[in-house]
């Protein structure tokens, strides 16, 4: 079975995996690339009992969602922001892959869950661009951008120190001024700050 990440974290640190800790038969995983498959990755892999012959593993999800074109510097807030931890289910996060578009991207794929609207519209907050596949029985059959609400509620800390939501049990609640720049500001105190540089609760 091919593990699809080249990187695990180690508290904020990124460290390789072992070849050992990607397959029982000690295959490395040399690259990760994006393929026209619905909901599949296609890894390049040398097996390490014959370095010059190169394997190809897909691995497709049947059912589930996939977030793709997740800006790379951003991929493991996305992943906060899902609960992506607390899941139980098997999940694929891919990161740094070639985009003509973007240069490099993020892909997370979530097998067997299908993420409420509202939970999957939160990634605008910090991937604007990123875009939303739903897949059963191993087709497409949703595909749309994720929207940003007008008001987000409870899940950006006002960078205000003397902000009431930093000094009262109570949540932050920030309007969008500007969904070109992504720009949000505080309800209460009218702190501004880009989705760049927002703080996730």
């Amino acid at each position: 079975m091919f593990c699809m990440i080249g990187e695990d974290r180690k508290g904020n640190q990124l460290v390789p995996w072992t070849p050992k800790r990607f397959s029982p038969n000690g295959v490395m995983i040399r690259s990760v690339v994006s393929i026209g498959i619905p909901g599949a990755l296609i890894t390049e892999s040398n097996a390490t009992m014959n370095t010059d012959k190169k394997e190809l593993a897909v691995a497709a999800l049947r059912n589930g969602t996939v977030i793709d074109h997740i800006p790379h510097q951003v991929l493991f807030k996305v992943a906060d922001l899902l609960g992506i931890q607390s899941l139980d289910t098997h999940v694929t996060i891919g990161n740094n892959l070639d985009s003509r578009r973007m240069g490099k991207k993020g892909i997370i794929k979530v097998a067997d869950v299908f993420f409420p609207e509202d939970t999957l519209n939160r990634i605008a907050i910090i991937a604007p661009g990123a875009k939303i596949n739903i897949i059963r029985d191993f087709e497409v059959v949703e595909k749309h951008p994720v929207t940003l609400a007008d008001e987000i509620v409870g899940i950006i800390r006002c960078g205000n120190p003397k902000c009431i939501t930093n000094n009262e049990p109570m949540r932050t609640r920030f309007t969008v001024t500007d969904r070109e720049d992504v720009t949000l500001r505080c309800h209460y105190c009218g702190k501004s700050v880009k989705s760049t540089d927002a703080q996730i609760l």
